[in-house]
């Protein structure tokens, strides 16, 4: 080959190189700029938890037998709230609400009057605190989200998914293995008079003939004070019963 014609082939090839060579840098250097004041702008706020439903961070907690019997109505949690942006040398307040979710049951759920962002920190854990649902073993369902008409101006809203945190609560009194033998069909209802008569949980109570005659009595003498009969749960036509030694 011509080492002319060579020479200006080997130096368009270089030129194109370094031309491409700038284009990438224009354009990483364009990313970043655009990061940055994405960043700068405005620091933005979101929910974050390992376990989420359909993206959105969920926090599951649970009331159970234990707590009907110490009579617990409320427990606290918590969810840790992450920043986008920039840190300052100042704590930065934000607020955050609730509303229920979509679903066809829900229960209160209270949240502080205001939260802080620690200086010099890009994250929180914030505590609420959630009352036991007025059902047994239905999922109820609760938002908490940030209060962006009190946030704006401080903090501007993050990732869509993770501007509202679901809080999902059951109450199960159900133990994990309930005695049939002793004391007949389960039913929230009946267990719930049992725990309000003997002051126990199922385990520890005695399942002889002396308990159950004991709690066939309490029953009879509830309804003769004039009291509602207790309902079977999956069967709310029918009343409970307990198993009658004597007959």
């Amino acid at each position: 080959m011509n080492i002319y014609l060579e020479t200006t082939i080997n130096h368009t090839a270089m030129k194109r190189n370094i031309s491409l060579i700038f284009s990438l840098l224009f354009i990483f250097s364009a990313c970043q700029k655009e990061e940055v004041e994405e960043y700068v702008s405005g620091a933005r706020l979101n929910f974050n938890n390992d376990y989420k439903v359909e993206n959105v961070p969920t926090i599951r907690c649970g009331f159970t037998d234990s707590d009907y019997l110490n009579k617990t109505t409320e427990i606290t949690d918590s969810i840790e709230v992450v920043v986008m942006g920039l840190s300052t040398n100042t704590d930065r307040t934000f607020y955050c609400t609730t509303a229920p979710a979509d679903s066809l049951y829900s229960m209160p759920v209270t949240v502080a009057e205001s939260y802080i962002i620690p200086k010099n920190t890009y994250s929180t854990f914030i505590k609420f605190s959630i009352k036991a649902p007025g059902n047994f073993g239905k999922a109820n369902k609760t938002y908490i989200q940030f209060d962006q008409s009190k946030n704006t101006g401080v903090f501007e809203p993050g990732n869509k998914e993770a501007q509202q945190c679901i809080i999902d609560c059951i109450y199960t009194l159900l133990p994990i293995e309930w005695n049939t033998d002793a004391w007949g069909k389960f039913s929230n209802g009946k267990y719930k008079f049992m725990i309000d008569h003997f002051q126990k949980l199922h385990d520890d109570i005695p399942p002889y003939r002396q308990e159950q005659e004991e709690i066939y009595d309490a029953y009879q003498k509830y309804k003769a004070a004039g009291n509602p009969p207790i309902m079977d749960d999956s069967t709310p036509a029918k009343e409970i019963e307990f198993i009658n030694v004597n007959e």
